[in-house]
Protein backbone atom coordinates (compact mmCIF):
# COMPACT_ATOMS: atom_id res chain seq x y z
CA UNK A 1 0.00 0.00 0.00
CA UNK A 2 1.06 3.50 -0.98
CA UNK A 3 -0.51 6.60 -0.95
CA UNK A 4 -0.63 7.79 -4.80
CA UNK A 5 -3.29 5.42 -6.67
CA UNK A 6 -0.60 4.11 -9.03
CA UNK A 7 1.57 2.52 -5.96
CA UNK A 8 -2.08 1.36 -4.85
CA UNK A 9 -2.50 -0.48 -8.10
CA UNK A 10 0.89 -1.86 -8.18
CA UNK A 11 0.60 -3.21 -4.81
CA UNK A 12 -2.37 -4.45 -5.86
CA UNK A 13 -0.78 -7.49 -7.58
CA UNK A 14 1.86 -8.28 -5.59
CA UNK A 15 -0.18 -10.68 -3.57
CA UNK A 16 2.44 -12.11 -1.63
CA UNK A 17 4.03 -9.09 -0.08
CA UNK A 18 3.11 -6.06 1.21
CA UNK A 19 5.61 -3.16 0.63
CA UNK A 20 5.26 0.08 2.76
CA UNK A 21 6.87 2.97 0.62
CA UNK A 22 6.70 6.75 -0.52
CA UNK A 23 8.54 6.70 -3.45
CA UNK A 24 8.72 3.96 -6.13
CA UNK A 25 11.94 5.72 -8.41
CA UNK A 26 14.29 6.94 -5.24
CA UNK A 27 13.32 3.99 -2.99
CA UNK A 28 12.19 5.64 -0.04
CA UNK A 29 10.19 3.45 2.49
CA UNK A 30 7.02 5.31 3.94
CA UNK A 31 8.99 5.69 7.32
CA UNK A 32 11.96 7.89 5.76
CA UNK A 33 14.88 5.72 6.04
CA UNK A 34 16.77 4.92 2.44
CA UNK A 35 18.05 1.03 3.93
CA UNK A 36 19.44 -1.82 1.96
CA UNK A 37 15.15 -3.18 2.06
CA UNK A 38 13.94 -0.23 0.38
CA UNK A 39 16.02 -0.47 -1.99
CA UNK A 40 15.17 -3.67 -3.09
CA UNK A 41 11.08 -3.43 -3.35
CA UNK A 42 11.23 -1.32 -6.53
CA UNK A 43 12.53 -4.14 -8.37
CA UNK A 44 10.35 -6.75 -6.50
CA UNK A 45 7.37 -4.14 -7.13
CA UNK A 46 8.52 -4.48 -11.04
CA UNK A 47 9.39 -7.80 -11.16
CA UNK A 48 6.12 -8.64 -9.64
CA UNK A 49 4.43 -6.17 -12.23
CA UNK A 50 6.21 -8.28 -15.27
CA UNK A 51 4.86 -11.05 -14.46
CA UNK A 52 1.20 -10.15 -13.90
CA UNK A 53 1.57 -8.40 -17.47
CA UNK A 54 2.96 -11.45 -18.94
CA UNK A 55 0.28 -13.87 -17.36
CA UNK A 56 -2.32 -11.14 -18.31
CA UNK A 57 -3.98 -10.94 -15.06
CA UNK A 58 -3.06 -7.34 -14.91
CA UNK A 59 -3.03 -4.85 -17.14
CA UNK A 60 -2.30 -1.20 -15.22
CA UNK A 61 -5.89 -0.51 -14.78
CA UNK A 62 -7.48 -0.29 -11.09
CA UNK A 63 -11.35 -1.27 -10.46
CA UNK A 64 -12.66 2.17 -10.71
CA UNK A 65 -10.98 2.22 -14.00
CA UNK A 66 -13.16 -0.86 -15.42
CA UNK A 67 -16.21 0.97 -13.95
CA UNK A 68 -16.03 4.21 -15.43
CA UNK A 69 -15.24 1.76 -19.00
CA UNK A 70 -18.95 -0.23 -17.80
CA UNK A 71 -20.31 3.07 -17.57
CA UNK A 72 -20.41 4.17 -13.68
CA UNK A 73 -20.00 7.92 -13.89
CA UNK A 74 -19.31 8.34 -10.03
CA UNK A 75 -15.92 9.44 -8.58
CA UNK A 76 -13.57 7.50 -7.18
CA UNK A 77 -14.79 8.37 -3.51
CA UNK A 78 -18.04 7.09 -4.62
CA UNK A 79 -17.02 4.25 -6.15
CA UNK A 80 -15.00 2.93 -2.88
CA UNK A 81 -18.06 3.56 -0.63
CA UNK A 82 -20.83 1.57 -3.06
CA UNK A 83 -17.67 -1.39 -3.35
CA UNK A 84 -17.40 -1.33 0.48
CA UNK A 85 -21.32 -1.37 0.87
CA UNK A 86 -21.55 -4.86 -1.69
CA UNK A 87 -18.32 -6.03 0.11
CA UNK A 88 -20.28 -6.03 3.84
CA UNK A 89 -23.79 -6.71 2.39
CA UNK A 90 -23.13 -9.58 -0.26
CA UNK A 91 -19.18 -10.65 0.02
CA UNK A 92 -19.18 -10.95 4.09
CA UNK A 93 -22.20 -12.55 4.91
CA UNK A 94 -21.30 -15.31 1.69
CA UNK A 95 -17.74 -16.06 3.26
CA UNK A 96 -19.42 -16.38 6.44
CA UNK A 97 -22.20 -18.80 4.83
CA UNK A 98 -18.88 -20.79 2.92
CA UNK A 99 -16.77 -20.51 6.12
CA UNK A 100 -19.49 -22.52 8.23
CA UNK A 101 -20.82 -24.97 5.07
CA UNK A 102 -17.16 -25.54 3.74
CA UNK A 103 -16.38 -28.62 6.37
CA UNK A 104 -18.29 -31.85 6.61
CA UNK A 105 -20.57 -32.34 9.64
CA UNK A 106 -18.56 -33.18 12.41
CA UNK A 107 -19.47 -33.52 16.09
CA UNK A 108 -16.12 -32.78 17.51
CA UNK A 109 -16.28 -29.73 15.27
CA UNK A 110 -19.56 -28.41 16.19
CA UNK A 111 -18.44 -28.91 19.50
CA UNK A 112 -15.36 -27.32 19.47
CA UNK A 113 -17.49 -24.02 17.77
CA UNK A 114 -19.53 -24.40 20.66
CA UNK A 115 -16.24 -23.55 23.04
CA UNK A 116 -15.03 -21.00 20.99
CA UNK A 117 -18.49 -19.33 21.33
CA UNK A 118 -18.28 -19.41 24.84
CA UNK A 119 -15.19 -18.24 24.74
CA UNK A 120 -15.42 -15.73 22.47
CA UNK A 121 -18.46 -14.32 24.61
CA UNK A 122 -16.59 -14.34 27.53
CA UNK A 123 -13.87 -12.18 25.56
CA UNK A 124 -16.30 -9.80 24.81
CA UNK A 125 -17.19 -9.27 28.22
CA UNK A 126 -13.95 -8.98 29.77
CA UNK A 127 -13.17 -6.23 27.03
CA UNK A 128 -16.34 -4.09 27.81
CA UNK A 129 -15.27 -4.25 31.59
CA UNK A 130 -11.98 -3.54 30.79
CA UNK A 131 -13.10 -0.84 28.46
CA UNK A 132 -15.36 0.91 31.18
CA UNK A 133 -11.87 0.95 33.37
CA UNK A 134 -10.04 2.39 30.88
CA UNK A 135 -11.71 5.47 29.59
CA UNK A 136 -13.67 5.94 32.91
CA UNK A 137 -11.96 9.17 33.10
CA UNK A 138 -13.10 10.11 29.98
CA UNK A 139 -15.47 13.54 30.28
CA UNK A 140 -16.34 13.71 26.43
CA UNK A 141 -19.20 11.61 25.89
CA UNK A 142 -18.89 11.13 22.52
CA UNK A 143 -15.21 10.31 22.51
CA UNK A 144 -15.79 8.15 25.59
CA UNK A 145 -18.49 5.75 23.68
CA UNK A 146 -16.51 5.89 20.56
CA UNK A 147 -12.89 4.17 22.56
CA UNK A 148 -15.23 2.20 24.56
CA UNK A 149 -16.48 0.79 21.48
CA UNK A 150 -13.24 0.51 19.55
CA UNK A 151 -11.68 -1.46 22.86
CA UNK A 152 -14.54 -3.99 22.71
CA UNK A 153 -15.01 -4.88 19.05
CA UNK A 154 -12.24 -5.51 16.47
CA UNK A 155 -12.46 -6.06 13.07
CA UNK A 156 -12.43 -9.84 13.39
CA UNK A 157 -14.29 -10.26 10.02
CA UNK A 158 -13.41 -7.72 7.31
CA UNK A 159 -9.54 -8.50 8.29
CA UNK A 160 -9.65 -11.59 10.38
CA UNK A 161 -11.09 -14.16 7.99
CA UNK A 162 -8.34 -13.62 5.64
CA UNK A 163 -5.68 -13.90 8.04
CA UNK A 164 -7.49 -17.16 9.20
CA UNK A 165 -7.04 -18.29 6.04
CA UNK A 166 -4.17 -17.86 5.01
CA UNK A 167 -2.93 -19.24 8.10
CA UNK A 168 -5.02 -22.77 8.77
CA UNK A 169 -7.19 -22.65 5.46
CA UNK A 170 -10.47 -23.59 5.29
CA UNK A 171 -10.27 -24.94 9.04
CA UNK A 172 -9.77 -21.61 10.34
CA UNK A 173 -12.66 -19.97 8.62
CA UNK A 174 -14.95 -22.35 10.43
CA UNK A 175 -14.00 -21.70 13.78
CA UNK A 176 -13.39 -18.03 13.07
CA UNK A 177 -17.57 -17.94 12.13
CA UNK A 178 -18.04 -19.24 15.38
CA UNK A 179 -16.39 -16.06 17.18
CA UNK A 180 -18.04 -13.79 14.48
CA UNK A 181 -21.33 -14.80 15.61
CA UNK A 182 -20.16 -13.45 19.45
CA UNK A 183 -19.04 -10.43 18.42
CA UNK A 184 -21.97 -9.72 15.78
CA UNK A 185 -24.41 -10.30 19.12
CA UNK A 186 -22.27 -7.53 21.05
CA UNK A 187 -21.76 -5.44 18.55
CA UNK A 188 -25.41 -5.58 17.66
CA UNK A 189 -26.83 -5.87 21.02
CA UNK A 190 -24.37 -3.71 23.43
CA UNK A 191 -22.39 -2.10 20.74
CA UNK A 192 -25.61 -0.65 19.19
CA UNK A 193 -26.55 0.57 23.17
CA UNK A 194 -23.33 2.11 23.34
CA UNK A 195 -23.37 4.36 20.91
CA UNK A 196 -27.02 5.44 21.47
CA UNK A 197 -26.23 6.95 24.29
CA UNK A 198 -27.29 10.41 24.62
CA UNK A 199 -29.76 10.06 21.57
CA UNK A 200 -33.51 10.18 22.65
CA UNK A 201 -36.17 7.18 21.21
CA UNK A 202 -33.92 4.89 20.61
CA UNK A 203 -34.58 1.30 21.54
CA UNK A 204 -32.59 -2.08 21.43
CA UNK A 205 -35.16 -4.59 20.02
CA UNK A 206 -34.89 -8.24 19.28
CA UNK A 207 -34.53 -7.54 15.54
CA UNK A 208 -32.49 -4.92 15.99
CA UNK A 209 -29.95 -7.73 17.48
CA UNK A 210 -30.66 -10.67 14.71
CA UNK A 211 -32.43 -9.25 11.83
CA UNK A 212 -28.93 -7.61 10.64
CA UNK A 213 -26.93 -9.21 7.68
CA UNK A 214 -24.34 -10.27 9.59
CA UNK A 215 -26.37 -12.60 12.44
CA UNK A 216 -28.86 -13.86 9.30
CA UNK A 217 -25.48 -15.58 7.54
CA UNK A 218 -24.21 -17.02 10.29
CA UNK A 219 -27.66 -18.57 10.91
CA UNK A 220 -28.01 -19.64 7.80
CA UNK A 221 -24.66 -21.01 7.61
CA UNK A 222 -25.31 -22.86 10.88
CA UNK A 223 -28.27 -24.17 9.31
CA UNK A 224 -27.01 -25.64 6.44
CA UNK A 225 -24.00 -27.06 8.12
Amino acid sequence: YARSSPHRRIAKTCSTEIFFIENLSSAVSANGKEDDNAKTVPLLIENALSDAKESGTFDGKSAYDYAVEGGFTGSEEDFSKKLSTLVAKAGMPALMIYSITSLEFSSEKLKNGIWILIFGSLAHFLMAVLAKLIFCRTKNIDEKKIYEFGCIFCNCAFIGYPILGALFGETGLFYGAFYVVTYNLGCWSYGVMLMAKGKAGYKITLKTIFLNVGMISCILGFLLY
